[in-house]
């Protein structure tokens, strides 16, 4: 995930809300907890556990395309922070619940490092902390 910065480093001044798209594995049975994964890197999260990287935010900018590929030079964050969405769009969640996949409600912690952007138009954010709150959107399972 790539995301285009649309304006300098702030620090959060109280938790900001935010969502993740990540990978589930549906347990068989009962006895087992659903897993989940972030989509790029296939980190394991658990809800309830705040996720913390080392190093300064723009430390992670190069120079890059933009999202949508047009505009060579954008400031772009990649790999070294934690990305996520400022919202669910109904596009989002249909693509998730068709794949296996879940949608997480997050916090992005007060005192944190982020930048706000943007991924294949829709507004989101980098931070070098993420916080999982809660699930937001079960998986679909046959």
């Amino acid at each position: 995930m790539c995301l285009a910065v649309k304006s300098l480093v702030k620090i959060a001044e109280e938790d900001i809300v935010c969502y993740k798209h990540v990978l589930a594995v549906i347990p068989f049975n009962n006895t087992e907890k659903m897993r989940f994964y972030t989509l790029y890197q296939h980190m394991p999260v658990s809800i309830g556990e705040t996720y913390t990287l080392e190093g300064k935010l723009e430390d992670c900018f190069y120079r890059g395309y933009e999202s949508d590929f047009t505009s060579l030079g954008t400031v772009c964050v990649s790999r070294g922070a934690f990305h996520s969405y400022s919202f669910v769009s109904g596009d989002i969640a249909e693509l998730a619940a068709n794949k296996g996949e879940a949608i997480i409600e997050c916090a992005i912690p007060k005192g944190t490092e982020y930048v706000e952007g943007d991924f294949c138009g829709r507004k989101s954010y980098a931070s070098k902390a993420i916080t999982y709150v809660r699930l937001l959107q079960r998986p679909y399972r046959e």
